[in-house]
């Protein structure tokens, strides 16, 4: 764990993940080896890149969260990093999901609300965008 923390404040993202991959080998009951390890993934993944390499380290990173919650429901930081990675890799549906329960169990933090009221600004902007008549440039009709 010492070895991993110590990777991970250096930027060693992969060096720390496989420090604490050794770490919930040697103690599967380990929550926050979980933790830990789900997050030297998840600062790997990269917004908005689709690619088969960048959505496996986010499946990576979830089933480590996963294990965390399995162990301790409610964790909010490991629902937290959940939230962050849907929304990374456009899982815009399970990202609300987890906001909405974040949101229930922290009702005082306004981010989850925060973050849910620009996902629902988002949707109907993009609605009122496809709906709307093709702009008319008045200068170049004649």
């Amino acid at each position: 764990m010492n070895n991993g923390v110590a990777a991970f404040k250096a930027a060693r993202y992969e060096e720390a993940a496989t420090s604490f991959r050794t770490a919930t080998k040697l103690d599967p009951t380990n929550g926050i080896a979980h933790l830990y390890l789900g997050t030297a993934y998840a600062v790997q993944v990269m917004p908005n890149l689709l690619s088969p390499e960048n959505l496996q380290i986010a499946a990576l990173a979830l089933k480590e969260f996963d294990i965390v919650l399995m162990g301790h429901p409610g964790e909010l930081t490991a629902m937290k990093q959940e939230a962050a990675i849907y929304r990374n890799v456009q899982r815009f549906d399970d990202a609300m999901d987890m906001e909405r329960q974040i949101a229930a169990i922290e009702p005082n933090d306004p981010e989850a609300f925060y973050i849910m009221g620009f996902f629902d600004w988002t949707l109907a902007y993009k609605r009122m965008q496809s709906t709307r008549l093709p702009r008319m440039d008045w200068l170049t009709m004649a």
